[in-house]
């Protein structure tokens, strides 16, 4: 999944800045999505098997609505629009530090191919010693 997320929270937001970050982070990814308010809001239908309509996509964005963007809603409106923001910034540190780690994997693996590859390498470079004539 691809991610627009950069909201500093290892502190976490204050309470009244919440519910305005997820809005903002929302509004966001509805317009950088390929997809229209009217398809999300259709394929939120199909998921959800509850109706959801376009007008409470822009309520959810709205920074003056009293609408929030329920919980059973964010991972699927996550995954629609391909952008996990939301969800890293309600993540407590333990789960994003766990996150970031897990993320990090194949780069160290990586990392660590290539140091024994080039520690295999050294070896094979190295001149033979001559044996003792005894």
């Amino acid at each position: 999944m691809n991610t627009l997320y950069d909201v500093q929270t290892s502190t976490g937001p204050q309470n009244g800045q919440l519910d305005r970050i997820i809005r903002d982070l929302l509004k966001r990814a509805v317009t950088l999505s390929r997809l229209s308010p009217v398809q999300i809001a259709d394929e939120l239908t199909k998921r959800l098997q509850r109706q959801v309509g376009q007008p409470l996509i822009y309520a959810w964005m709205a920074p003056t609505n009293r609408n929030r963007l329920p919980v059973d809603v964010l991972p699927h409106i996550c995954e629609i629009l391909k952008d996990d923001s939301i969800q890293r910034l309600v993540l407590g540190d333990k789960l994003r530090r766990s996150l970031e780690l897990g993320e990090s994997t194949p780069r160290v693996v990586s990392l660590l191919q290539s140091a024994l590859r080039e520690g295999t390498n050294r070896k094979a470079v190295r001149k033979p010693r001559r044996r003792s004539k005894r």
